[in-house]
């Protein structure tokens, strides 16, 4: 009988998982996470890709991903990105994806923020330009106002457009915080 325990207890301590050793469960998630982690890869503009500076194998699966369109095929593509991304060191790349992610969000809004300052500048909002006055007082005003002069007055669908994206260009230095201008609290 105690040879039966023995043997009992050796079988139910392999059973349980070691602290040195992960379980199956454990390395699921990992490979899920990591394929996760993939599909933000496939859907980066080529430019962030380049500065995640990825080994050159995960770098073709990634641009590979992008050009494949059957279901299936792309599902395959994503788990042997995932497969790639277990040899790197995941959670610098996250911090480096996240980084890279913040910034487009902050072009996007800063984006976002010169359009609106020039749809309000153009609609005849002179709090705004007060506003923009005070807040950005290196701010060249007598150019801003010939460029807002210069939409108001053209006659032509063409012309208003060509210099809306004047007044833009001069407004979107202001609206972006790291491009110099301040940060934009409104």
């Amino acid at each position: 009988m105690p040879r039966e325990w023995i043997l009992k207890y050796q079988r139910m301590k392999d059973l349980v998982p070691s602290a040195d050793k992960p379980s199956r469960t454990q390395k699921k998630r990992a490979a899920v996470a990591s394929q996760k982690l993939g599909e933000h890869l496939v859907v980066l503009r080529e430019a962030q890709l380049e500065e995640l500076h990825l080994p050159p194998e995960l770098h073709q699966a990634v641009i590979e991903a992008r050009n494949v369109s059957s279901h299936g095929a792309r599902r395959r593509q994503l788990q042997y990105i995932g497969s790639l991304m277990r040899h790197i060191d995941a959670e610098k790349l996250k911090q480096e994806l996240d980084r890279i992610t913040l910034q487009a969000h902050r072009d996007v809004r800063s984006f976002r923020q010169a359009e609106t300052w020039r749809d309000e500048l153009v609609s005849g909002d002179q709090g705004r330009a007060t506003w923009l006055f005070e807040r950005f007082p290196e701010m060249d005003k007598d150019r801003l106002m010939q460029l807002i002069e210069e939409v108001r007055k053209s006659s032509s669908l063409t012309d208003r457009r060509k210099s809306g994206r004047a007044l833009f260009r001069f407004l979107r230095p202001f609206a972006n915080p790291s491009a110099g201008g301040k940060k934009e609290d409104d």
